[in-house]
Order: C-alpha cells, then sequence, then structure tokens
C-alpha cells in the first residue's frame, strides 16, 4: 500500500472532530459540573431530533432549564434521580449507568402543547483533565418508550420501575444523610487541624526563641552544647513547617486563605527558591540546572505562597533523586507561564500518577533519601495553584524520573480583584520559610556521626549498629551509647544488613520506618539466616500501644521503643539486651559441651555393647541351629525373641555410633549430583522389593557443593522413609526435586503415605523421637535426627510439612559452598 506524501497528506482535508460528534448516530448530551446548573456545551444532531430541540435554544442554558420536568410529576422523582447521577459521577469519577428514566419532553403550541410521555436508558461519562478533575459529564440516552410501553401492556415495566424509582429515592436519601455526615466530619477535622496548629504555634515559639538565644551566648568552647542546641532548634523548624502546611490546609479547606497577588518578577523570584538548594543538591553528587527566563508579560501572584510551590517541588525532588540532575524551567507558554521541576530520579508508578495531589497519599515502597513525610506538600502545591488560577500536572517513568509542570495565566484578569495589589514590594523570598526546607535538606544528606565500614571491635566493648533515616536520630542515639559501646550508624535497612553479614556486631538498634529496606524487611532478613539468628535486635517506632508491640516482637525483635523514648531508657534497654545475649551464648556454648560430653559417652558405651551384643545374638544362633534337641518349641521361640531384641538392639547402636560419628567428622566438600544419588537409591529399593509398586519422580539437575557420603545418607534416610510411609498403599508415588524461594534452592523429598499431624513438627528430628507406633511403622528414631545434623553441619536448613493421610514433605537447604568459602 503507497502512503501519500507529505505534500499530499497536508492537501488532505481537515477533520472536524465536533462535526462527526454532532451527525453520530449516538444521543449525546454534554454539560458542565457546575452544579446545580448543568450548563449544556454540546448536543449530537440525533438526540435535538428526539428531544424535538434546536442547538442555539439549548446551549448555554441549565439542562433543567432547557428540558423542564413535567409538572404533573409532583415527587419531583425524575430531576432528582438525575441530580443524584450527576453528583455520583463527580465524586467519584467513574461511569453511571441509570434504571430507566421517566422523563417527559413537553410538546410545541403546534402539537397541542403539555408533554409527551418518554422513556430514557441514561448513562453518564465523566470527562476527566490530566489532574483527575471532572471537566464535563457526557450523558448518552437510548429511547426505551416503545419497548417500555409494550411491556407496560403486562404491567411487568411499570413494576419494575416503581421498584426501581424507589430504591433510588431510598438511595438518594441515604446518599443525602451520607455526605451531611461527611460535610460534618469535614468541618470538624478542619477546625481540629486548624486548632491544633494554632496552639502547637505558641509552644514552638517558646522553645525556639529562647534556644536561639541561647546559641548566639555560647563560648567557641562549648561546642559540645552548641551542637545539642542546634539539632532542637533544627527539628523545631521541622515541625513548624508541618504545623504551618497543616494550618494552610485547614485554612483552604475552611475557604479562609488570605492571598493577595502582586506582580513580581517570577524569574529570579524562582531562580533565588531553587539557588538556596544548591549547596544540599551538590553536597550529594547531584547536579541542578535552574533556566528561569525574563517573563515579557506581567504575572501575578501571592509571593509566600509561590515560594511553597517552589520549594515543595524542588525538596520533593531531591528527596527521590538519588543519581543525576534536577533541572528547574521557567519560560513562557502562549497565555501562561510555565514552571517545571524535572528530576532523573526513582519515578512514580503509573497506577499511583492520578493520586500523587491527594492530601496524605504517599507512595508505598517508594526509594527515596528518607521515609519520613505527611503526603502534605504535593497536595498543597495543586491547591495553590488552582487558587491562582492554574493547573498543576504530572508526568513520570518509574526508574527513570519525574516532571511537575505547572501553568498560570498571565494577568490578572483570572483574580478577584479585591485580591489583586498594586504595590510593587522589593523581590525578597522569605528565609524562615525557606531555612525550614534546606535544614531538612541538608539533614537527608548529612554524614553518620561514626563511620560505616565493617565491625572492628576493640575488644573491651560490645559493637552496637545503629540503622535510621533520620541522622539527628542517628546522631543521638550514638551519643547516647558512645561511652560504654562502640559504634556504627547507617542510613536504611539495607545498609544495615550489609554491615551485619560483614560480622562483628552485638546488638542492632533499628528504626522501622526507612527507605531501601524498612525495619521489618531487614529483621525477617536476618531471623531467616542461620548465622545471625541470635543477633539481639531492638525496634524503634512512633507507632505506640501494645498492638504494635507485639506484631513486632512476632517478627522476632528483642525489644521495642516507642518514640520518644529516654536516655535512661534507651541505656537501659541495650545493657539488658547484650547481657541476655551473653547468657544465651553462654547457655548453648554449656549445652554445646554437655551434648559432646553426652555423645563421647554414648559412642564409648555403644562401642562397649557391640561385643556382648554380638555374643549373645551368635550364641542365640548357635542354639537353635547346631542343638534343637535340647529346646522344646516354647524354648526355641523365646531364644528366637532374644536374637531378634539383641539385632534390633544393635541396629540401634549402629545408629548412635554413626550419628556420632557424623558430630565427629570433618566435611569434604566436593560437588555431589543428588539426582544420581536418588536414582541409585531407587533402584536398590525396587531390587530389594520385587513386587514395589512405588512411583518415583526424580529431577534430573540436583547438583550441590557438599560431603558425598553424608548428602548420600540424608537422601538413603528421607527416601527409605517414604518408602516405609507409603508401603501400604495402592498407588504409592514419591518425588525428590528442587524449587527456589526467595532466590534460595530448596531441595525436598515428597510422598503421599500416612503424614503426620502438624502439631507435633517440633518432635521429628529428636532423637529417638516417633510419631508412630513400633508395630506399624519400625524404625529407631534416629534417622531423622541425623540428617538434620548432616543439614545443619552444611550450614543448612530442614523442615517438614505434612497432614495425616495425606502424605509428607521434606524440605532441606544445602548452602554448602558457602561454608566453604567461610571456613
Amino acid at each position: 500500500m503507497n502512503m501519500p506524501t507529505q505534500d499530499a497528506t497536508e492537501r488532505l482535508p481537515k477533520v472536524c472532530y465536533e462535526d462527526l460528534f454532532n451527525v453520530g448516530p449516538i444521543l449525546y448530551l454534554i454539560l458542565l459540573p457546575d452544579a446545580p446548573k448543568f450548563t449544556i456545551v454540546g448536543a449530537s444532531d440525533i438526540y435535538l431530533e428526539n428531544t424535538k430541540r434546536r442547538r442555539e435554544d439549548i446551549v448555554g442554558k441549565g439542562v433543567f432549564e432547557a428540558f423542564p420536568p413535567n409538572p404533573n410529576d409532583t415527587t419531583g422523582s425524575s430531576e432528582n434521580n438525575f441530580r443524584a447521577a450527576f453528583a455520583r459521577v463527580m465524586e467519584t469519577r467513574k461511569f453511571d449507568v441509570m434504571p430507566i428514566q421517566q422523563y417527559d419532553i413537553p410538546r410545541s403550541e403546534a402539537e397541542g402543547g403539555g408533554f409527551e410521555e418518554r422513556y430514557w436508558s441514561p448513562t453518564h461519562t465523566p470527562v476527566l483533565d490530566s489532574s483527575g478533575n471532572v471537566v464535563q459529564i457526557a450523558q448518552r440516552v437510548e429511547d426505551v418508550t416503545e419497548l417500555f410501553r409494550l411491556k407496560k401492556l403486562n404491567g411487568q415495566m411499570e413494576n419494575e420501575v416503581m421498584l426501581r424509582s424507589q430504591e433510588i429515592k431510598e438511595a438518594n436519601n441515604k446518599l443525602v444523610q451520607a455526605n451531611d455526615r461527611l460535610k460534618e466530619l469535614d468541618r470538624l477535622k478542619t477546625d481540629f487541624f486548624a486548632n491544633i496548629s494554632h496552639e502547637f504555634r505558641t509552644p514552638l515559639t517558646l522553645i525556639m526563641g529562647p534556644v536561639a538565644d541561647l546559641i548566639s551566648t555560647l563560648d567557641p568552647g562549648q561546642e559540645n552544647s552548641k551542637n545539642i542546641l542546634e539539632t532542637v532548634h533544627r527539628n523545631c523548624l521541622r515541625l513548624l513547617k508541618l504545623v504551618n502546611n497543616l494550618l494552610d490546609f485547614s485554612k483552604l479547606e475552611a475557604g479562609r486563605a488570605k492571598m493577595f497577588f502582586e506582580v513580581t518578577d517570577l524569574g529570579t523570584l524562582t531562580s533565588d527558591l531553587a539557588s538556596t538548594f544548591r549547596s544540599a543538591i551538590e553536597r550529594a553528587s547531584l547536579k541542578l540546572i535552574v533556566n528561569c527566563e525574563a517573563l515579557r508579560n506581567p504575572v501575578y501572584v501571592d509571593r509566600e505562597m509561590w515560594e511553597k510551590i517552589v520549594l515543595n517541588l524542588i525538596s520533593n525532588a531531591f528527596k527521590y533523586t538519588l543519581k543525576g540532575e534536577i533541572c528547574v524551567t521557567l519560560k513562557s507558554d502562549g497565555n501562561f507561564v510555565e514552571l517545571s521541576v524535572a528530576d532523573t530520579g526513582t519515578g512514580i508508578p503509573e497506577n499511583e500518577i492520578g493520586k500523587i495531589f491527594e492530601r496524605f497519599h504517599r507512595v508505598q515502597g517508594s526509594q527515596g533519601r528518607t521515609h519520613e513525610g505527611t503526603g502534605i506538600g504535593l497536595a498543597l502545591v495543586h491547591e495553590l495553584v488552582k487558587l491562582h488560577g492554574g493547573t498543576a500536572e504530572v508526568k513520570s517513568r518509574l526508574g527513570q524520573g519525574t516532571t511537575f509542570i505547572i501553568r498560570i495565566p498571565f494577568g490578572s484578569a483570572h483574580l478577584s480583584a479585591e485580591r489583586v495589589s498594586k504595590v510593587v514590594r522589593s523581590l525578597e523570598a522569605s528565609e524562615g520559610q525557606s531555612r525550614a526546607f534546606i535544614e531538612e535538606a541538608n539533614r537527608w544528606t548529612a554524614d553518620s556521626p561514626v563511620a560505616k565500614g565493617p565491625a572492628a571491635s576493640s575488644g573491651t566493648k560490645k559493637h552496637v549498629l545503629v540503622a535510621d533515616d533520620n541522622a539527628d536520630m542517628r546522631e543521638y542515639v550514638t551519643k547516647l551509647l558512645a561511652e560504654k559501646y562502640e559504634l556504627t550508624a547507617v542510613a536504611n535497612g539495607k545498609e544495615a544488613l550489609d554491615a551485619i553479614r560483614q560480622g562483628g556486631y552485638d546488638l542492632l538498634i533499628s528504626d522501622i520506618m526507612m527507605p531501601v529496606m524498612d525495619g521489618n524487611e531487614l529483621l525477617r532478613t536476618i531471623r531467616a539466616d542461620r548465622k545471625f539468628q541470635n543477633l539481639p535486635v531492638i525496634l524503634l517506632s512512633a507507632r505506640a500501644g501494645e498492638e504494635a508491640r507485639a506484631s513486632e516482637v512476632q517478627l522476632g525483635a528483642d525489644d521495642y521503643l516507642t518514640k520518644p523514648f529516654s536516655a535512661t531508657e534507651l541505656i537501659s534497654r541495650v545493657h539488658t539486651q547484650i547481657n541476655l545475649s551473653q547468657m544465651r551464648a553462654k547457655l548453648l556454648k554449656d549445652l554445646e559441651n554437655a551434648n559432646q560430653e553426652l555423645e563421647s559417652f554414648s559412642y564409648s558405651v555403644s562401642h562397649d555393647l557391640r561385643s556382648p551384643l554380638r555374643s549373645m545374638v551368635g550364641f542365640g544362633k548357635i542354639l537353635l541351629e547346631e542343638h534343637p534337641e535340647s529346646q522344646s518349641e516354647e524354648g526355641k521361640k523365646l531364644v528366637q525373641r532374644i536374637i531378634q531384641a539383641g539385632q534390633r538392639m544393635g541396629l540401634l547402636i549402629d545408629s548412635l555410633l554413626s550419628l556420632s560419628k557424623i558430630s565427629r567428622s570433618q566435611i569434604h566438600f566436593s560437588p555431589v549430583n543428588l539426582s544420581k544419588i536418588a536414582q541409585t537409591l531407587r533402584d536398590e529399593i525396587l531390587e530389594a522389593n520385587p513386587g514395589a509398586k512405588t512411583h518415583f519422580i526424580i529431577r534430573a539437575d540436583m547438583e550441590v557443593s557438599g560431603d558425598p557420603q553424608l548428602l548420600e545418607l540424608v537422601l538413603q534416610n528421607l527416601i527409605n522413609n517414604a518408602f516405609k510411609f507409603t508401603s501400604k498403599l495402592e498407588a504409592p508415588e514419591i518425588q525428590i526435586g528442587i524449587q527456589e524461594v526467595n532466590g534460595e534452592k530448596v531441595y525436598f523429598v515428597k510422598d503421599n503415605g500416612a503424614g503426620f499431624d502438624m502439631q507435633y513438627v517440633g518432635k521429628l528430628f529428636g532423637t529417638f523421637q516417633r510419631l508412630h507406633s513400633e508395630t506399624e511403622f519400625a524404625g529407631t528414631g534416629i534417622g531423622l535426627a541425623t540428617v538434620r545434623r548432616i543439614i545443619h553441619r552444611h550450614g543448612g536448613r530442614i523442615w517438614a510439612e505434612g497432614a495425616i493421610g495425606k502424605g509428607a514433605t521434606f524440605f532441606f537447604t544445602v548452602p554448602g559452598l558457602e561454608l566453604k568459602n567461610l571456613q
């Protein structure tokens, strides 16, 4: 197919989409969401034809003015139903379908006047702008009058309409009541924010003023006191910023925001505001590009509010940009001035972009310099831009960056005349407002008070690792503990995990809310690793209450501190946990020594018992085989029982000796093909049991690094165990395979046999522990204990799952290469 050239394309007739809409076959009416009027801005030709109206007679009028309801409808249900539908569309911003509605059409005088009975099937679609606001409502209707009249003959449709109308009426009443309750709650919330914000400002003023005075009076030698007071003042500034944001929101919601718009050199003001971030941005190895052109047309802004818009946007960009650049651009765009703040940061997921300007909304799992924040900043930007008669838009791609675009009109015609100032002030940014943002940004890039890196204990002090994304909190905690402990401080859970894996720490203190990896994920990762399962962990959180404490303890935390906490409380908790850890380590060491002594005793006793047992079994066989005439039948049975008991005792002693040897022997690492071992064991089982119906499923690519003989013993015990417990089935099946769980290879032996009750799973791997009777399934109760010992010596884990009558699955890991490298 030949495509038209560019010149040919330019000669094609231009398409007028409004004309296409007008002549289309669908009954459409386009309304503005300007309740209660709902102005008509467009209608298709077929809509006009069906409703007997002319376009010039209805466009620009309210829908209920252009189409007045039938005065004989004394209930007003027709108009009320449509108003309720429009309200739902504006509230939910979603497609809305109405039941069949009666809405009569006025007749012309030539037709005799009055109203013509008509029935419609209406649907309403919201038309949204880039910020998610409803800018139009598209009403589509189908004329179902004739169909309704046909069904009305037998009364079915009439009853249905009456029923649906009653349901809609009741739903509308409930909606009105719910809206009234929401409005009241919203008012109470707004009043609460306003009152609490005002109340906070008084004590903050009484703290910040005296603190600033104290700092100015300190001598050069009082550096420590100065640092403490500066930390207090800096965090008071941050709290004041949060209070001011809440206060601004409460004023906006209540319609009490006092804004005065003045002509402003917006290029210079915006450039100055952006430049205040330069040192913090460059210290983080980022590039700041500021390109604010001089504007030819006058632009009116509320100076203080514009500062909040710019500072919030740049602060947000810095928070979520870990490498690359931030670009601030101000330029003319037709009748608008456009501000864009673009970054090369972590970006926003596509499903979150529509919610980004919602108050208190925060993108979960986002990667930033800190997890701190209230979700107010961008929502405040959106509201302030609207008050300037402008729009706020966001474009973003996950992992590539985000651009916020603000557009406000030139001039002052769009603003209330009483709010426009004719006085031109000097161009000075609010130092206090900028300072709060800059102080916060500086703390995001502040170095930890103790150098990061591998733990290097002096041998006299215990080493504590502190993880918190708030630099002031890291500094506070490390200063409290520095006298008694060695400290290393990091800014997130990932850095903490890397440090822990290097080894040498005696305690972890971790905040819960952190970027990259939070405290809960860090804790789960530590507790899943055998090497660090006993590391004491104290979690810090702003969540108060027993429920919060219980949830963290269930995850494996040793202790939990709620902010704010006292210095004495923190020091006491750290001291207690380190002492408990030392006591646990000593008890484990004593237990290990006792276990070794017990094993040595068991080895000696077992070895010494083998000789008399062999003699007992041997002489018993001689009696039966060489001197049968000297015994009665009853005597022969008793001798046979002695021989069987001796053989069983010998098997038990051999198992104990094997278990003891496993604990003592050196592991010899080499490549081990578990698949081949499993296949050999399967062949041996089937050869020894020619009538067996067992179906074996063995995966072919199971290779590990470990001790070949010991790992063969693992599979031998597990496969023999599975064969034993499926022996009574009609269709026994045993699977030997591998699966990946959270990046870790997990091997398993699964059967469909007798299974076990999970409440007894803790007994499975204990020595001499049995869940089935000797007469039902024979065994020594040592096999699974041997398996566990071998797997643990390879640095792995073993566990089981099962259900009575539904089989059992034994899982194990073999990180042999990692253990070999550590050795």
